[in-house]
């Protein structure tokens, strides 16, 4: 094989070699990104059942005689919730958009965030059209909560919502990141070394 040959034959090894890490990383971004998308989706999921959970538990006690501006265990209810969550903040609204309860363990920051997101023109317009009779979904890219009716009468009374940012579920996926860049990584390696 002469020197000409030798070095064609180098240059499509390499070109193979750069088309195979290519390849590698683009396949293991689309499947994080995938999996990103998804997984925020499924966390807003349980979210909606857990907030269901807890609505039956408030819904069982409103059938009993309790008034909803009225509602005492409150704080036992948001501490079951939290045990079940996390970086998700609930709170309580009444059927014209009110704020009932909060915790009263959350910082300034915390109700500033409820605060802001109960005037933003997101929630106003929603509240302006009428509040749905089933779980709802509002708020930016930042701040979102999820709303949950609570019926009292076959009307409902309020709203048991839950604050949280997806962002805050994005940091809990940076494990699952670093773990696709160290494998990316590895295959890269190799498809060097072969």
């Amino acid at each position: 094989m002469d020197k000409k040959e030798k070095r064609k034959k180098r240059i499509y090894l390499l070109i193979n070699l750069i088309m195979g890490i290519v390849a590698v990383v683009f396949i293991s971004s689309m499947g994080y990104l995938n999996y990103k998308t998804t997984a925020i989706e499924l966390k807003e999921q349980v979210l909606v059942r857990i907030e269901a959970d807890t609505v039956d538990v408030m819904e069982t006690a409103l059938r009993f005689g309790k008034r909803i501006d009225n509602y005492y265990g409150t704080d036992e209810i948001f501490a079951s919730f939290r045990k079940q969550t996390e970086n998700t903040f609930p709170f309580v609204i009444n059927d014209e958009g009110k704020l009932l309860y909060i915790d009263s363990e959350y910082d300034t920051e915390i109700k500033d965030r409820i605060s802001k997101f109960l005037v933003s023109s997101e929630f106003s317009k929603a509240l302006a059209d009428g509040l749905p009779e089933e779980a709802v979904k509002l708020g930016s890219e930042g701040d979102r909560a999820i709303l949950y009716p609570i019926l009292q009468d076959e009307e409902v009374a309020g709203y048991f919502a839950c604050l949280y940012s997806r962002s805050g579920f994005k940091d809990e996926l940076a494990d699952v990141r670093k773990e696709v860049e160290y494998q990316t990584l590895i295959v890269a390696l190799v498809l060097t070394v072969i």
